[in-house]
């Protein structure tokens, strides 16, 4: 895990999908792919969060809602966080 660019960590932070995807693709070792998201929200994806996000969905650790969007901006539900933890230990 690695902070902020301005030198911070903030551990009481919420935290993000695409966090968590990046988080989870480095845990896992996973190889970051150049995979086209299918995502509706695709473009709000972090540049430096796209190919992490591709690995974990190509995966099958996480993935996008019904109405066809990943919301990458959106804070993780504890539900959200059990599922991908689950997924890693599965």
């Amino acid at each position: 895990m690695s902070g902020y660019g301005d030198r911070r960590f903030g551990p009481d932070d919420p935290i993000t999908r695409e966090q968590i995807a990046i988080m989870t693709a480095r845990a896992m070792q996973l190889e970051a792919t150049s995979e086209e998201l299918a995502f509706t929200d695709r473009d709000d994806i972090s540049p430096w969060a796209v190919k992490d996000v591709a690995a974990v969905v190509a995966h099958g650790l996480m993935r996008g809602y019904p109405d066809g969007t990943f919301r990458p901006q959106a804070i993780a539900s504890r539900a959200e966080a059990a599922v991908v933890i689950a997924a890693l230990l599965d």
